[in-house]
Parts: C-alpha cells; structure tokens; sequence
C-alpha cells in the first residue's frame, strides 16, 4: 500500500533535515492535535535512515509507544524486520529502531544497555513539551555523549510548559508551526462548535499552581458541588448522541461522571492512569468500535490520543493551561466520515476565569474590535497605532486596551505600533529571555511569543499563547517575567533606566541606521536594541513582523 505525506509534513521535514545539516541537531516540530506528527516523524525516519543506522522514538505512555508501532507496521512494513522495544520487562535494545518509554530508558541502568548496544543516529521525542524535565534531559544527554551528531526531532501540539521551564532546555529551533487555526483554515481539521451550560459553581477560592488550578482543590470543589450530575445532564440536553470524551480533573470525579450517566441509560466507561493497561486497551477498542457512547476519563485521553470518530468534547475539567485546553479541544477536531464539525461542551463557572474557544482565536468581539480599527483607519493590526484613548475612542476595543494595559505594566515594554516586546535578562546559566506580544490577524488572536538564547547559540522563538483576550494576554505575560525575569532588568522603574546611553548603545544603534536623538537614555536603548533583537529572530522564522 503507498502512503503519501501531505505537503505541509513533506515541508516539515524538508525543513528539519535541513537545520540538521546546518548543524542545528536539537529542532522542534510544532503541529496542531490532529496534523499527523507522528506521520510526519515516520516519514522522516523512513527517508532519511540508511542501512546499518539506528533510530530511538520515545514518549512518556504506553499509548504514546503503541500507536507509533502500529503506524510503522502499516506504513512501513519492512521496519518490523529491525523494530524493537524497550519498555518494562521489554528489552530489546540491539534493534536498529526502538520503540521505548522515556521511564524506562531514563533509568541510568536501562540508558546504559541502550548505549552499550551502540550509538544512535537519530532521536524523535513524541509529545515533547515534556522534554525539559530531568529524564528526558539526562536521556538526550546519555545519547548525545555516545554520538556528538545525534540528530534530535521533538514533536508537540503545545510546546510551552507551565511551570516556568522553557524548551530551550532542549531544542534550538522550531522547523515548522502550525496551529489549529492553520489546520481549521487548510481544511485538515474540523471547527470546534461551542455550547456553553451556565452553572453558578464557584471556583474563586480555589488555589492556582503553575498557573492552573490545584488539581486536589477543584475535585472537592466539583464533587460537592454535584458536578457530575450536571455535566451528564447537559449529555442528555446538548450532546445530541454523539460519540463523546468526557474530561474531569480527578479519577473520582471521571468515575461519578460514569455512573450518573450509565443511571440516564447511556453507555459510559471510565479510565485513567490506574486502570489495569489490557483493560484500558480492551476499553479503547471498545470506544473506538462505538459500543460505548461516552468516555470519561482523568488526564488519559489527551496526548496522542487518536480516534477521528468523536463528534463531543465535554470540557467537564475546568483549566486556566492553554496548553492543556489546546490538547483537550484537538482531540476532537480530527475529520471523519460524515462528520462536519465537533460540539464542545463548556461548562461556565464564577469567581474567576477558565478558558474557553475563544481562546482558540475565534471570537466576534474580535472581529468587531478590528472592524473598529479600520473605521478609525487603521487597515492592518500590525501597523503603527499613533494614538488610540480609551476614553475618547469608544470601541477601538482589544487595541485600545492594549495600550492602556502596557502603559499600566511594571515592565518597560517596548512598543511598535501594535507589537510589544519585553526584555528579562538572562538567568545565572546565560540564557537571554524576550518576551513578544503580536497583534491579531486574520481572525486570530493575541499571540505571546517567547524568544530565548543560550550562550553561543542563536536566538530562537517559542508560542506560549494565542488568546482573544488582550487583558489575559498580559496576565500570562506578567507571570513568565515575574517568575523568569531579573526584575532589574525588565521593571521600566529602575534608577539606571533614567541614565545617558553608554557609548556602546549609541555605536550599536548607528549601526542598526538609527541616529540616537539626544532625548534617549540608557533604557530606550535598551528596550529599542532588543526590540530589533527580536524582530530580526522572528522574521527569519517566518513571522510577519514589522
């Protein structure tokens, strides 16, 4: 059977194995839920291993290991004659190509065996927004130290993480980036469809951690509160019998859900990471064969989760994680016969704010606030903004808040008409951070970018966020420079801000063609430097960038 790749994932990998011969080995490749990376990545081995090379594909669950497996034997049978895994009690770690658990091989006795065996060649990460934590780190390098030239893909719908570490641990690049609005737009993906169910549930006292809610928190709050009664009757009254995933924040909470609907006559079932591995499969093949309507599950059913058939998305787990609400959605979108777009269910809470598809970037207030912009004649979001007063200006909306947002912050934001940037200094290992703020376009949203640079390496960008709202925007980016800023750096109140430039600003400045006016001190050289800093990173990655 001949399989053929889609043009933008021959183009991602076109892209990848030439930043590998530049000699840019750690790159990332950064699709939407639901735009075939694991294809993607196969097709890269497949064209690009030679006789005698040898290849590892890691993720961090046992379905993250499976699905690639089965995927290689129906699209490159001949693998199955070098294929291995190295898993558990698995350990065949002689294979030219392993499939393996980062929990296994991250052990320093199972990575020593791997290395043991021989050197690798390449290195694909599955779902890799994880790589930044400690095994995956101790695993690259065990890689790396036994071939300098190890050639390292990392693959994730979401690569940002929320407890403040940023991928540059691990990659130096991002090859390709497309997100669900791409695939929405191309036609890979289907629309989201919001029905949203009011509920007077109040989470305004529940604690944040990394910028989520504490997880033990909201279950008690949920469960008191007769969630699961709730979210099974909204089935009844808007799930129109599709075929659902059910996503509760606790195991408890995803097994009341079961119960309340198996009470109602639908068929329900229940998983999460305890439930027996045979039967969470059984449980799987089950769904994906539509003997059971509705899945609930705990955290499960969210990365590399795969079954095109699921037409409803009960976003029963209330979530302030981009990330984590991206994924969830995504899982949904994926085309199917007969299928034209998929419901999501949304369940409104007081006291605080949760996420919603308006942070996907489909919004009508947005497409107003533009519309408002072109009245007041500015055709593009991305051109300079002279002047936009709230007061005086009723209805320039997201652009007008902005403004006033960024005048209020604590950091010495630079401003280019509609384009924001933040310096944080580096940290006590020399990675430079920049923070990036760019405006909507073509119907999207707010995007807050993240730029990095480690010590003799060149700038590179990450997407944290892409948001409707302009104020979330800001509180998001507030928190990364809070928590990963040198406040003497990035706060615009600091005394040396005030001070004349140093001779070295003004002569790097000339040379940017820019004539220093005498009005400049030390920190609008500052701030402006970066600025073109950063501007320059995302031009060459292919941002549209004044």
């Amino acid at each position: 059977m001949i399989h053929l790749l889609r043009d933008y994932q021959q183009e991602a990998i076109n892209n990848v194995v030439e930043d590998w011969s530049q000699g840019t080995l750690n790159v990332l490749i950064a699709h939407a839920t639901g735009l075939g990376k694991t294809i993607t990545g196969l097709g890269l081995l497949k064209q690009q291993m030679k006789p005698g090379e040898r290849a590892i594909w890691t993720a961090h669950r046992d379905e993250l290991v499976q699905q690639p497996l089965a995927r290689f034997a129906e699209w490159w049978p001949e693998s199955q004659l070098f294929s291995g895994v190295v898993k558990a009690e698995q350990n065949q770690v002689d294979a030219r190509l392993i499939f393996a658990s980062i929990q296994t091989i991250s052990r320093p006795n199972r990575l020593s065996a791997l290395v043991e065996s021989g050197p690798f060649d390449y290195l694909v990460v599955d779902e890799c927004h994880h790589s930044a934590a400690p095994s995956y780190l101790r695993t690259i390098a065990g890689l790396r130290e036994a071939n300098p030239g190890l050639k390292h893909l990392g693959m994730s719908a979401t690569p940002w993480r929320t407890d403040g570490v940023g991928l540059i641990a691990a990659y130096d690049k991002i090859a390709s980036q497309k997100n669900i609005m791409w695939g929405i737009k191309h036609g890979w993906l289907v629309e989201p469809n919001g029905q949203q169910v009011q509920t007077d549930v109040d989470l305004g006292g529940v604690s944040l951690v990394h910028g989520d809610f504490a997880q033990f928190e909201l279950q008690e709050v949920l469960h008191s509160a007769g969630w699961h009664e709730l979210v099974a009757r909204s089935y009844l009254e808007h799930g129109q019998d599709r075929q659902a995933i059910a996503y509760t924040p606790g195991v408890q909470n995803s097994k009341d859900l079961r119960e309340a609907l198996l009470g109602r006559g639908v068929m329900a079932a229940h998983i999460d990471a305890s439930t027996p591995l045979e039967e969470r499969r059984a449980t799987v093949r089950d769904f994906r064969e539509r003997k059971i309507k509705v899945l609930c599950n705990c955290m499960i059913a969210v990365e590399g989760w795969d079954v095109p058939s699921v037409e409803l998305i009960m976003m029963a787990r209330p979530t302030k994680s981009h990330g984590l609400f991206t994924q969830i959605i995504g899982r949904g979108l994926r085309p199917y016969p007969g299928k034209e777009d998929c419901l999501v269910l949304l369940f409104t809470v007081t006291g605080t704010h949760i996420l919603t598809l308006f942070d996907l970037g489909q919004s009508k207030k947005l497409k107003k606030a533009k519309e408002a912009a072109e009245r007041l004649g500015v055709s593009s979001a991305s051109e300079p903004i002279e002047l936009f007063d709230e007061e005086a200006v009723d209805g320039a909306g997201l652009y007008a808040n902005a403004v006033s947002l960024f005048a209020k912050s604590a950091g010495a934001w630079f401003r280019d008409g509609a384009t924001f940037s933040l310096g944080l200094g580096h940290d006590e290992k020399g990675v430079q951070r920049v923070l990036v703020i760019l405006p909507p376009e073509n119907g999207g949203g707010w995007r807050l970018l993240g730029l990095g640079k480690r010590p003799r390496k060149s700038w590179q960008a990450f997407e944290i966020l892409a948001s409707e709202s302009i104020d979330e925007t800001m509180v998001m980016a507030n928190e990364i420079a809070e928590r990963r800023g040198a406040a003497i750096l990035y706060e615009k109140g600091k005394r040396w801000r005030k001070e004349p430039p140093t001779v070295k600003q003004v002569a790097l400045i000339r040379r940017m063609g820019i004539m220093p006016s005498p009005e400049m001190t030390r920190g609008d050289c500052a701030r402006l430097v970066t600025h073109r800093f950063a501007m320059s990173t995302l031009r060459r990655q292919g941002y549209g960038v004044p």
